[in-house]
């Protein structure tokens, strides 16, 4: 997010958010959508936010896509991987919570403030 500079605006996406994601830059109707999906601190790809930036791509296109077969990929990806370990800090629940499709109707995006990156709740449906 720190190399986005000339972007407009910027969302958090993730998949238990993705309907209003998309309602929401459908309803903005801008000229340019960048999907950029971080992966491991933005050095390396993972399987989870390749998913979910698949699921985001395809839906704003209004392409079908196997939403079932991303939500899986996501599943057995690495970072996933780690909480279904299971340690203290990572429980395994948080998997199950986090591939929830489509379970929250906001949209969070990212602003600096102050020198900080801040994220807040900018629309609902």
């Amino acid at each position: 997010m720190v190399n986005a500079n000339g972007a407009a605006e910027l969302l958090l996406g993730n998949f238990v958010c993705a309907r209003a994601i998309v309602d929401y830059v459908l309803m903005k109707k801008p000229a340019v959508v960048s999907i950029v999906a971080m992966g491991e601190s933005g050095m390396a790809m993972n399987d989870e936010d390749e998913a979910c930036s698949a699921l985001l791509a395809a839906r704003l296109r209004a392409e079908s896509v196997d939403e079932q077969a991303l939500l899986a990929r996501a599943r057995q990806g690495r970072a996933a991987q780690r909480f279904l370990e299971n340690h203290p800090d990572a429980p395994s629940t948080d998997v199950d919570y986090c591939l929830q499709l489509d379970k929250f109707g906001f949209v969070m995006s990212v602003a600096r403030e102050d020198g900080a990156l801040v994220a807040r709740r900018t629309f609902s449906v």
